[in-house]
């Protein structure tokens, strides 16, 4: 079975080192945590020396859980380099495999420039760097990100989110046609099939749907990846969280559920 992680903001609002705590009471192998570069959701902010960051450093060690994505390290018109490099240090502090980037400047030489720079400074710090595309950023499509990451001279990926891909106008077979090594990470959700960009970006961010639960070819785009690709559950439910379903009982009925799914995808007897 995959290496299976559970995203920050499938239980955005928890402190970093409660979010250990519900990915190993869960039964998770991993966690996604932002970086202080990231607005996204609210989502508490990771710093070197930050009481709440070292708690969570602790809380790793104790529980055996990893970090697969340390995300926010985005790509935008203004760049403050020396945060990145804190970041980047933070990363190899806490043995996260991968920074994961989007792009947000829309000058493409620019977004090229910095994008090359900051895959050089993960690969120094012993990080990987994924791209995740999604249509309402610069780079919209998979082929567009294999392209993009092919420009780097320092490795880089792609993290494919299902939900990105579908609403992107590609498809799993997609998945097939580029090299699996850049295939590094996936992330796991469901949804309709087609949304307009206000309600995709009110889903992406608050809601989405429990894989198997929407439109999605979500067991095709399972048996689709590489095995070596880390399994991100994202899912935010909003909804359970309002009507008073706790952190924890979100988290386990995430990875019940997908547990089930790569069960259905033949996905259960590979190494993690």
């Amino acid at each position: 079975m995959p290496l299976l992680s559970l995203d920050q903001l499938t239980v955005v609002g928890v402190s970093p080192a409660e979010l250990v705590d519900i990915a190993a009471d869960a039964g998770y192998d991993a966690i996604s945590a932002f970086t202080s570069s990231t607005d996204s959701a609210g989502a508490y902010r990771l710093a070197k020396g930050d009481d709440r960051t070292e708690a969570m450093i602790a809380r790793l060690r104790e529980r055996g859980i990893t970090v697969s994505n340390l995300e926010g390290l985005v790509v935008k018109p203004r760049m403050d380099w020396d945060d990145y490099a804190r970041l980047i240090d933070l990363g190899g502090r806490i043995g996260a495999r991968c920074g994961a980037t989007v792009i947000l400047d829309k000058d493409r030489a620019r977004a090229t420039d910095s994008f090359c720079r900051l895959a050089e400074m993960a690969a120094n710090g012993g990080l990987g760097l994924v791209l995740e595309f999604c249509r309402l950023t610069e780079i919209g499509s998979l082929a567009e990100a294999v392209e993009f990451v092919g420009l780097a001279s320092h490795p880089a990926g792609v993290l494919v989110d299902v939900m990105h891909l579908i609403l992107g106008g590609e498809t799993p077979a997609d998945i097939a046609r580029y090299d699996p090594a850049l295939i590094l990470a996936s992330q796991l959700c469901d949804s309709p099939a087609t949304l307009s960009d206000d309600d995709y970006m009110r889903d992406a961010f608050n809601q989405r749907e429990v894989p198997g639960d929407g439109e999605l070819p979500v067991v095709e785009f399972l048996k689709a990846l590489p095995a070596h690709a880390v399994v991100g559950i994202e899912v935010p439910l909003k909804s359970l969280a309002e009507q008073g379903m706790s952190h924890l009982d979100r988290a386990r009925l995430l990875l019940e559920r997908t547990r089930t799914l790569l069960t259905e995808a033949g996905r259960t007897t590979e190494a993690a």
